[in-house]
């Protein structure tokens, strides 16, 4: 569920891409081009897309305090509450409970709008429920994207003479509302890299449809400030990546970084641009076994129970006698010509066969040329 974005250059403070979140002192709505629209005041800035709308907060210590999904009919809040968002930056230090979302003066500053996205940082501190303010100190640099992706650079400091425990955790949880509907999944079947998992939810409130919305929660480096860099699932839709796992003192000066993101899909409404957008995508290649090309009845049942809505099968298909329906024939791939390019040839697809289970969408890549991904 990641959109084509234009190629943005690499910038070495920027991993992501910044972005910032900020408020001016007039209640106005800004268009910022390529659907983004800007409601800002002294203290929050109100950030709407085509399928989602943001609230990012300095009562709140600068977070995302409130993200909204459109599924094409209803819009569903993301998180539990205003000071569980994002990010939910969280310290344990004396026996205290400290959270970046108990700042109510966090500063905003910087907002401004490049190339269609939303830029702007945060300065905050770390507190206790009972106003206790933590050493740490905080700068978060927002980047907001029309396609609902939102990230996050952030720093944490330790000043000169300052000492606290290392012991940081971020934190992504859903609101139960979400985790209650006919369709919701949070297990992430993805292959993941060396470094973090990501947490990766979906959900759809209508019965008579699918999946209508999808989340994911990165952290680009395992990079632990203390002690081990932790992942673990907390329960059914609350995820929590440990950053530091010691409480010995830490003494400034001291700096962590690291790169957050969150990203937030949605079903096509209106008119279609891709048919792969909210869908959960399987493809099939298997090169091993040609004699046996497609995938069986029991192997299609395990893609449906893995929550699948489309099977890509690839170029190979093309080798298989009647895969072009009646008569049955095969097609090997042509001797090209040096400077002739390959011919596309628009092939007749049969009606899905009556075995397909209900639900699942089979896409055929024609050969040669490109495999269409839209």
């Amino acid at each position: 569920m990641s959109p084509k974005r234009k190629h943005r250059p690499s910038d070495r403070r920027f991993p992501y891409g910044g972005m910032l979140l900020a408020f001016i002192v007039l209640l106005r709505a800004v268009p910022c081009g390529a659907g983004l629209t800007l409601e800002k005041t002294a203290s929050s800035a109100r950030i709407f897309g085509d399928h989602f709308r943001m609230i990012v907060d300095g009562q709140y210590g600068g977070t995302v305090s409130e993200i909204q999904l459109y599924d094409g009919s209803l819009w569903h809040e993301l998180f539990p509450g205003p000071d569980r968002g994002f990010p939910a930056l969280s310290l344990q230090d004396g026996g205290k409970e400290y959270r970046l979302a108990l700042d109510t003066s966090a500063s905003l500053h910087g907002l401004r709008e490049t190339s269609g996205d939303i830029q702007c940082s945060v300065e905050a501190a770390p507190r206790a429920e009972d106003g206790t303010v933590s050493p740490w100190r905080v700068r978060l640099e927002y980047l907001i994207c029309p396609e609902g992706a939102v990230f996050v650079n952030v720093l944490l400091t330790l000043p000169v003479g300052a000492e606290a425990s290392g012991e940081i955790a971020l934190h992504f949880d859903v609101n139960e509302t979400l985790r209650h509907f006919v369709r919701f999944r949070d297990e992430n079947v993805a292959k993941q890299g060396n470094g973090f998992p990501s947490a990766r939810v979906a959900f759809g409130a209508n019965t008579a449809k699918s999946f209508t919305n999808e989340v994911e929660v990165f952290v680009e480096h395992k990079r632990p400030l203390s002690g081990n860099a932790l992942f673990q699932k907390e329960g059914e839709g609350r995820f929590c990546w440990r950053l530091g796992t010691n409480s010995t003192t830490l003494k400034g000066p001291f700096e962590y970084r690291n790169a957050f993101a969150l990203g937030c899909g949605t079903a096509v409404s209106g008119p279609p641009r891709s048919n792969a957008v909210g869908q959960r995508v399987f493809h099939w290649v298997n090169w091993l076994d040609l004699e046996h090309w497609y995938p069986t009845e029991a192997q299609i049942d395990k893609m449906v129970e893995a929550n699948a809505t489309m099977l890509i099968l690839h170029m190979e298909w093309m080798r298989q006698r009647g895969s072009n329906g009646n008569p049955h024939a095969d097609y090997p791939e042509p001797a090209l010509e040096i400077g002739v390019p390959p011919a596309r040839v628009e092939l007749p697809i049969d009606p899905p066969p009556a075995s397909q289970p209900a639900g699942l969408t089979i896409t055929r890549a024609l050969a040669p040329g490109p495999v269409p991904t839209e």
